[in-house]
């Protein structure tokens, strides 16, 4: 049994001007409440709850994608954490690499339909061991087909 280590989801290193600019659009939310008073009844409550949700949901995302994990190959598919994959399910997958500085930086599952994409934790050793063992098994794919949505949300790193 080959192991990978790697993140739960596809982990983007975000800059500090990101998280300046997310906390400064929640203060500008808040302030011009504050400014038109729309706390007062049913509208104060609503917007607090809309805050809390952007903040809750982006904090939440945040830490799901910081969660390392294990990729085994077994005999009866690939095992992600707790989930089983069969290999039947999985048309290839892909290895996407970081241009500037060449270090391998995903491993993409690509699906009849979807993709999953994983940010690689592991050593290079172990990746070029994993990569071999599972292109025995699954066909190493060239590149895959993103749709607009996926090439959108991964250029503003969501």
């Amino acid at each position: 049994m080959v192991s990978l280590k790697v993140y739960n989801w596809e982990v983007f290193e975000r800059s500090m001007r990101r998280y300046v600019g997310f906390a400064v659009v929640i203060v500008t939310i808040i302030s011009l409440s504050l400014f038109y008073k729309s706390w007062d009844g049913v509208n104060g409550i609503i917007g607090a709850v809309i805050v809390l949700m952007i903040v809750g949901g982006y904090l939440f995302f945040l830490s799901k994608a910081n969660t390392e994990t294990k990729m085994i190959i077994k005999p009866e598919g690939l095992v992600i954490g707790e989930r089983l994959v069969p290999y039947s399910q999985i048309k290839g997958f892909v290895i996407e690499m970081d241009k500037t500085t060449l270090k391998l930086r995903n491993i993409v599952l690509v699906y009849e339909k979807t993709a999953e994409i994983y940010t690689l934790k592991d050593k290079k050793k172990q990746q070029e061991i994993f990569f071999s063992e599972l292109s025995k098994i699954i066909p190493f794919l060239e590149n895959y087909e993103q749709s607009g949505l996926d090439r959108l949300m991964r250029k503003l790193k969501l």
